[in-house]
């Protein structure tokens, strides 16, 4: 899936989903892999993120592959995905229950390391 337009909403697909220049994605995104040229305010669930120079990516992922190439921006938290498609919590205050609606979404298992 490319999108050069302004999406808001849902978008769970197999397959990957690119944001061009222009692009514009709001919302919860689950997908193979995620190339951000344009802008993304989401919470996403994928196997790789990669923001190219130009994009923008503000929000939340999980994933296993995080890539931000010269020019890109990330503002936000990532969340590794394991091998296993586990998630590692890096911190051990993690607030749970804020982040909940992405887990779920995602359908992966957390694992706080204690």
């Amino acid at each position: 899936m490319h999108l050069d337009g302004a999406l808001e909403g849902v978008v769970k697909v197999e397959s990957d989903v690119s944001v061009g220049r222009t692009g514009q994605l709001t919302g919860l995104v689950k997908c193979q892999n995620l190339f951000v040229s344009g802008h993304v305010d989401a919470k996403v669930a994928c196997q790789t993120l990669e923001i190219l120079p130009g994009g923008q990516f503000n929000g939340e992922v999980i994933c296993h592959d995080f890539i931000v190439d010269e020019g890109g921006e990330f503002n936000g938290q990532r969340y590794q995905l394991t091998d296993e498609g586990e998630v590692v919590a890096l911190e051990k205050c993690l607030e749970i229950l804020k982040n909940d609606q992405l887990f779920s979404f995602a359908g992966v298992e957390l694992v706080v390391d204690k």
